[in-house]
């Protein structure tokens, strides 16, 4: 329509809590009808100028009644600008959302890490991470409900700092051999185990054990995942739930046990000589009678 005018404002945050809704911090609320402060918005990382312009479409205005942006122009442009700040911004028109027969809001989501998203059914399917050889393969009958399944690849530093701010932390293994490997929803989400992958570092000699936790909003716990088949630089296991998957190596367990037994024994042979010495004063007197000999023997050869 001729009266259109596409101003963005974010909107304000939501109203009452409603539980974890995902990773990603988020700025307004679909639920809301009315602006945020344009002085405390935080809109993808954008100057407060930035704003000021996309909520009143300046510069290039004339003049005229501009209180509801009814002789604004209908083209505005504000140029390339750089995005700064990750998180899910909802926004609105303040213009358009102005009349009672509709509405007009959207949302912008910005992340640094791999996504892929994809709603699965009883029919079952597959949602894999491209080129990535590492996802979920959810066979028929599985689910018995349509399931909006996602999946995040975290690289580890990401993934360090969001169980950080989660209060959460990585106490399990020595090393990393895998990235974050997230899967969504949390939780047990199938009646039947589906099969998944994960893609390990090529090289990783040492032992890798792959781990997992439920937990995204308090990431203390982490299970072993058991029964896991690694060939080719790819880990393949069976889960029925959701959850923060990664793969760590884990302490060469039998070259320090064979160091300690090597220590233990040596310990074990120098107390024995020394008791047995003592007892027999004698057989101290003919070694170290033996050794003189060995050393001057040793000496005249040189």
């Amino acid at each position: 329509a001729g009266t259109d005018r596409s101003n963005i404002v974010m909107l304000r945050n939501k109203n009452y809590p409603e539980g974890n809704t995902g990773s990603s911090a988020k700025f307004g609320h679909w639920g809301n009808n009315y602006p945020n402060v344009l002085a405390s918005s935080n809109f993808t990382g954008l100057s407060a100028q930035d704003l000021l312009n996309l909520a009143l479409l300046s510069p290039n205005q004339f003049g005229g009644e501009m209180s509801e942006l009814d002789d604004a122009g209908t083209y505005f442009d504000l140029g390339p600008r750089k995005i700064t700040s990750n998180g899910v911004y909802y926004y609105m028109s303040t213009r358009n959302n102005n009349f009672s027969n509709r509405s007009q809001k959207g949302r912008i989501v910005v992340i640094d890490y791999v996504t892929i998203e994809k709603k699965i059914g009883w029919n079952g399917g597959n949602l894999t991470i491209s080129g990535s050889q590492q996802g979920v393969w959810i066979q028929q009958g599985a689910l018995q409900s349509l399931v909006d399944v996602r999946l995040e690849l975290w690289n580890r530093d990401d993934g360090e700092r969001r169980i950080k701010a989660a209060h959460g932390s990585m106490k399990v293994g020595d090393g990393y051999a895998s990235d974050y490997l997230v899967v969504y929803p949390f939780g047990n989400f199938s009646t039947q185990p589906f099969d998944m992958t994960l893609k390990l570092d090529s090289k990783v000699t040492s032992e890798i054990h792959i781990y997992y936790s439920s937990y995204l909003n308090n990431a203390q716990s982490w299970q072993r995942v058991p029964n896991v088949d690694i060939k080719n630089n790819i880990a393949r296991f069976r889960r029925h739930e959701g959850g923060i998957y990664v793969a760590r190596t884990q302490p060469a367990t039998a070259a320090i046990a064979g160091i300690v037994i090597a220590v233990v024994a040596g310990v074990a042979v120098v107390l024995a000589s020394v008791i047995y010495f003592r007892r027999r004063p004698e057989a101290w007197s003919n070694f170290s009678s033996r050794l003189r000999n060995i050393h001057r023997s040793f000496k005249s050869q040189v």
